[in-house]
């Protein structure tokens, strides 16, 4: 089974713009059948701050056809789950049943997503889980250290926003906002009806036109760009650890250097063999949890690094973060940093071919950000031609922007100044 080849999805796109994703693959028995929204926290006016994930949430709650305990009893009643999810870019309703089961899964997706009834009493009880999530996130120090992080990198911006929202802006949404941004964002050239694993493509696609060929095209404002910032920012509060991270401006999706900054994310903090992690804790004993992220959008990104440790010792750690990226700038990593971090890459993607669900979500991804598919095979052969001084340069380039520099901790924890090497 391993050695199966896996083609690339298939695509159409109707006369109104709107596109269908099939993968297929006759080794499952299960299936994931969903519609994607370029639609995120980032589109949201400032008087809409929190509406894209309140939409995700009211969606659920009742169409014009069913009740909020029909849709999720006619998932479940076939052994299926539905969930949905809200990003800064993109907008996700999906269900995984069995294969059997696509045709039931479609036509619920697709009622929530163009049906939705938005009663009012309804959305004042969601408005208030939602307040209820907001809270329980901000109590994860973790959690809320990103959300400071996000607010200081693109401040004034709606990447600086919360994907949540905040209790004033959730609650001051009406049913006629949520009608109007389906109406500015919910379009068939923003949409993609995607389907893998245990389907058949032409049934699919048939289902799909029934759905949403209907659906007229119209042309949304373009997207407002994001400009990095950088800053501090901490939050005091009853706790023992303190909760650290270093970030800096990362690359788009489209930028010619965003495969290596991947390579440079995995040398220095994504896994265990990594710089920091082996400094940080095995070397100094000096944090449990290390390990660095990046971030891509379509016109800017973030990289940066966490820890979570003893707040004494919060000066030592930012420095050997700045310290251990400087490095690599200056010197590059090692032939084998390199060769383990492509290694790591490779079994990433070969994990992500496996999984009919990673595999489409992966596709559609592509689709909004690229406006086509990327083939493995050419991924690799690019990811073989980075060379140690390519890692150098993008080092080089994340230290040319301003830090962003936020922590999380203990009432008398002061965030210390970034000490250079």
């Amino acid at each position: 089974m391993s050695s199966r080849h896996h083609s690339p999805p298939l695509m159409e796109t109707l006369d109104n713009g709107f596109r269908l994703v099939i993968d297929p693959d006759p080794h499952v028995e299960t299936a994931m059948v969903g519609v994607w929204i370029d639609v995120g926290t980032r589109h949201e006016k400032y008087s809409q701050h929190g509406i894209a994930h309140l939409l995700e949430h009211m969606a659920f709650k009742g169409t014009h056809r069913r009740s909020a305990l029909e849709i999720v009893e006619t998932i479940e009643n076939v052994g299926g789950q539905i969930n949905a999810e809200t990003g800064y870019n993109e907008t996700a309703f999906y269900a995984e049943v069995l294969g059997a089961d696509v045709g039931v899964a479609a036509e619920i997706i697709g009622d929530i997503v163009r049906n939705p009834l938005f009663d009012p009493q309804d959305l004042k009880k969601e408005q208030e889980v939602i307040c209820q999530e907001i809270a329980e996130a901000k109590d994860d120090p973790e959690d809320y250290l990103f959300e400071l992080v996000q607010q200081r990198a693109f401040a004034g911006t709606s990447l600086g926003r919360s994907i949540l929202g905040s209790p004033a802006s959730v609650r001051g949404q009406s049913p006629d906002d949520l009608r109007h941004f389906i109406h500015e964002h919910y379009r068939p050239e923003n949409m993609i009806f995607g389907a893998a694993g245990a389907v058949d493509p032409d049934r699919m696609a048939l289902i799909a036109k029934n759905l949403f060929g209907d659906m007229r095209a119209s042309p949304r404002d373009g997207l407002v760009e994001a400009s990095y910032q950088g800053g501090e920012a901490q939050d005091a509060r009853d706790i023992d650890q303190m909760h650290l991270c270093l970030a800096y401006e990362g690359f788009c999706w489209s930028d010619k250097d965003r495969l290596g900054l991947s390579l440079l994310r995995e040398i220095l903090g994504g896994g265990q063999a990594s710089r920091l992690f082996q400094k940080l804790r095995e070397q100094h004993g000096l944090a449990y949890t290390v390990y660095a992220f990046d971030e891509s959008y379509k016109d800017t990104g973030l990289f940066g690094f966490y820890a979570a440790a003893e707040h004494q010792r919060a000066a030592e750690i930012s420095t050997m973060m700045q310290q251990e990226l400087e490095d690599i700038a200056m010197r590059g990593p090692r032939p084998s940093e390199l060769m383990r971090a492509q290694a790591q890459f490779r079994y990433g993607l070969a994990e992500i071919g496996e999984d009919p669900a990673a595999r489409l979500e992966r596709a559609i991804d592509q689709l909004f950000l690229h406006g086509a598919f990327v083939e493995n095979e050419k991924i690799l052969r690019k990811l073989h031609q980075i060379l140690p001084v390519d890692i150098a340069r993008i080092a080089q380039r994340i230290l040319s922007s301003p830090p962003t520099y936020c922590g999380v901790g203990p009432e008398n924890f002061k965030l210390p100044s970034i000490q250079k090497g």
